[in-house]
């Protein structure tokens, strides 16, 4: 599912979603094809590009809608448990958070800070198992496209964005949920401040 209030935007998704063709209201481009006698023929319809088959299915459609009610229960309570976040590793100096703009418009899919590694004397992956340990998952969001075999075989090289490897190599995703408790959060912030001090 995706929302935007660009209209431009909405009609290439409404034809990429579903093998390139919109039914809905698109102008038909083939008009000898479209129409009889000036009517349109209710068969017809125009591949404009290629898509794919993105429809959502009548469940899924209908557990987005009742999840759409509670947008802004699940918006509120991200924005709290980043604010927490953000207090908590404000005084450490081996890590800050990756994001610092926007806070207040943003709906906080990821917390992720950034860690200088050669400060605190421990790879990433060391850091990530010792946080485990304390039953505290972690992620990596997001390895840059540059990275990835594909595009490096399209003649891109991650040498080629600095800053996009830079933030690669110091960021590491922390929980962020709307179910996350007060308890679980303080618990991920002991465990974070204790590794990283």
């Amino acid at each position: 599912m995706i929302v935007t209030n660009d209209e431009a935007v909405f009609r290439r998704l409404i034809r990429l979603r579903s093998h390139g063709i919109n039914k809905r209201d698109d102008p038909f481009l083939n008009g000898e094809q479209a129409y009889t006698d000036g009517v349109a023929n209710p068969w017809y319809y125009e591949m404009r590009e290629l898509g794919f088959h993105y429809r959502l299915t009548d469940i899924q459609c209908g557990l987005a809608l009742s999840q759409l009610k509670k947008i802004d229960r699940f918006i509120s309570r991200r924005r709290n448990l980043v604010k927490a976040y953000d207090s908590a590793f404000s005084h450490l100096k081996t890590c800050r958070p990756a994001q610092t703009v926007g806070r207040d418009n943003s709906g906080h899919h990821l917390y992720v800070i950034r860690i200088d590694f050669a400060s605190v004397e421990m790879a990433r992956a060391q850091l990530m198992q010792k946080l485990k340990y304390k039953g505290v998952g972690t992620q990596v969001h997001y390895i840059p496209v540059p990275m990835h075999p594909y595009y490096q075989k399209l003649g891109h090289a991650p040498g080629d964005f600095p800053h996009s490897q830079k933030y690669y190599l110091e960021a590491l995703t922390l929980p962020l949920f709307y179910d996350l408790t007060d308890e679980q959060q303080l618990h991920v912030i002991s465990s974070v401040k204790e590794l990283l001090s």
